[in-house]
C-alpha cells in the first residue's frame, strides 16, 4: 500500500506476458473511490529490486521487504527495508527502478537518500526528472567548512559567501579536491535546489587549484558530465548572475512584459 495527500492506494508492479523479469509499468488503485491509473515505466520488477538491496548487504544477510515506489529528486525509486532474522529493521535502500544495479542502503533514511543521489550521479545514466526541474552552477567562495563521517562515508558541508540560507552537502566521491579544500578558496559547484534541508551538490571545482593533465583525460573529463550538465536528463539550467545581467539589460517595457507571464 502507499498513502499520498491523505488516500491511500494498492500498488502492484505490471509484467509483460512474454518476460516477467521486467516491468511494463505499474498500477494504483485508489482504496477509496477504486479508481485505477497505470504508469507506463520499463523497469525492474519488486522481487529484482529486492535481490539487488539484498546484495548490497549480503555480509550482513539482511532480507529485504516488498518495495514501494518513490520519486527521490525526481528519479523514479524503489524503497524498501532491510530487516535481520529477528525481523527488526536494520538498515533502508533505495534502487533506481530504470536500473536497479543503482542501489544505496544506510541505516537512517536521510543518509540513504544522500547515497543514492550520489550513486545515480556516479552512474553517468540518464535520469528523467520530469517537467521544470532546474539545475544551478555558482561561484563562490568558502566561509565554512566541515567534514562528517556518516556509516563510514565522508560528506562535506559547505557555505558560500557568507550565505546562511544554503547548506550545501558534498560526498567525497564528488571530487578529490574536498579533502585539501579551506576557508576562503573560490570554487565552483553545481547543484539541483529541492528547498528540503541540505542541498546536494553533484559537481565540484576548487578553482584554487589547477593541475596538468593529458588530453586523453582532458577528453574523458569532458564526456563525463553531471546530472545537470547532461543533455540527456533535460534539466534546465540556470545561472543567477548571466540572468541578472540580462534583467539589467532589459528596458522597463521588457520587464513588465516578462512580469505579465509569470504565474499569479
Amino acid at each position: 500500500m502507499v498513502f499520498h495527500d491523505g488516500d491511500c492506494y494498492y500498488y502492484t508492479g505490471m509484467s509483460s506476458v512474454g518476460d516477467d523479469n521486467g516491468t511494463v509499468g505499474f498500477i494504483m488503485v485508489n482504496t477509496r473511490d477504486k479508481s485505477a491509473k497505470m504508469y507506463r515505466m520499463v523497469g525492474a520488477t519488486e522481487e529484482a529490486a529486492m535481490r539487488s538491496a539484498e546484495g548490497k548487504v549480503q555480509n550482513m544477510g539482511y532480507i529485504a521487504t516488498t518495495p514501494i515506489p518513490l520519486n527521490v529528486s525526481g528519479v523514479p525509486t524503489y524503497f524498501c527495508t532491510l530487516k535481520d532474522n529477528e525481523g527488526l529493521v536494520k538498515q533502508y535502500a533505495m534502487l533506481k527502478i530504470k536500473d536497479y544495479s543503482v542501489v544505496a542502503s544506510d541505516q537512517s533514511i536521510m543518509a540513504t537518500k544522500r547515497a543514492f543521489i550520489n550513486a545515480v550521479n556516479s552512474s553517468g545514466a540518464a535520469v528523467d526528472f520530469g517537467e521544470d526541474v532546474y539545475g544551478y552552477t555558482v561561484e563562490g567562495k568558502i566561509s565554512r567548512i566541515n567534514a562528517n563521517i556518516e556509516s563510514g562515508e565522508t560528506y562535506y558541508y559547505l557555505i558560500l559567501d557568507d550565505d546562511t540560507t544554503k547548506l550545501f552537502l558534498v560526498s567525497y566521491m564528488v571530487s578529490e579536491e574536498l579533502p585539501i579544500t579551506r576557508e576562503g578558496d573560490k570554487v565552483k559547484i553545481s547543484y539541483m535546489d529541492e528547498a528540503n534541508g541540505a542541498i546536494n551538490v553533484v559537481a565540484f571545482d576548487n578553482l584554487e587549484f589547477t593541475q596538468e593533465i593529458s588530453e586523453a583525460q582532458e577528453r574523458l573529463n569532458k564526456e563525463q558530465k553531471n546530472l545537470i550538465q547532461s543533455d540527456d536528463n533535460h534539466v534546465i539550467e540556470v545561472d543567477p548572475k548571466k540572468n541578472e545581467e540580462i534583467w539589467e539589460n532589459m528596458s522597463d517595457e521588457e520587464k513588465a512584459e516578462l512580469l505579465k507571464e509569470l504565474p499569479k
